[in-house]
This record gives C-alpha cells, structure tokens and sequence, in this order.
C-alpha cells in the first residue's frame, strides 16, 4: 500500500472517513493492514470542501496546500499511480502541468 511505501518523515498520509463510526473505521484499517491518521468527517463537511463526488476519493497535496492530483473512484493500479506520483514529488520530477488546471489551486480552511 501507498501508505507503507514512504518514510512517515516524507509524507504523510490522512484517511478522511465519511460518517461512519471509529470502530467500523478501526475494523477496516486492521483488515486492510492500514497505519495511517485518520480523521471522522462525521457531517460531510470536509467531503463537501474537497468536492468529494466518488468513493475512494484520492487528493494529494504537495507543499503550501496546493492540490497536485485528484483520483476518484478505483482501479487495480491506484496504489502503484499513487506512489509513483508520490515518488515523483519527492524527486522533484512531478509535472503539474499535466493535471487538470481546477487542481493547482490551494484548499481554504
């Protein structure tokens, strides 16, 4: 999993639950073999400010909060997308040019 793939000293990794409940959400992180922070986003809010319109609903966030990719939905490879994005940050590779203009905005509080 993307969230074993890094030192937690390079990235980090924040789990936004939808209104679910904190036992469901440890239940499935334990099934899932998961260490990650997770935070319960019990009334939706956070899904409304991140537009949030699929399940999984990936954003990553580089340096100074702007948003450098967004993935909704699954696929079979969106671990290995999201750490070699991840890994192309890092090395200072990534190309945010080639991601949707709507994305390289910072989020507001």
């Amino acid at each position: 999993a993307a969230t074993n793939a890094f030192p937690q000293s390079d990235v980090l990794f924040v789990a936004v639950n939808l209104q679910e409940t904190s036992d469901q959400v440890r239940t499935f992180l334990q099934e899932k073999s998961l260490d990650c922070a997770v935070a319960l986003d019990r009334s939706g809010s956070v899904a409304a400010q991140f537009g949030v319109s699929g399940i999984p609903h990936t954003v990553v966030l580089g340096h100074g909060g702007i948003v450098e990719k967004i993935k909704v939905g699954y696929h079979p490879q969106a671990g290995k997308d999201l750490e070699q994005a991840i890994q192309q940050m890092l090395d200072g590779t990534w190309n945010r040019e080639q991601t949707s203009p709507s994305t390289n905005q910072p989020m507001r509080d």
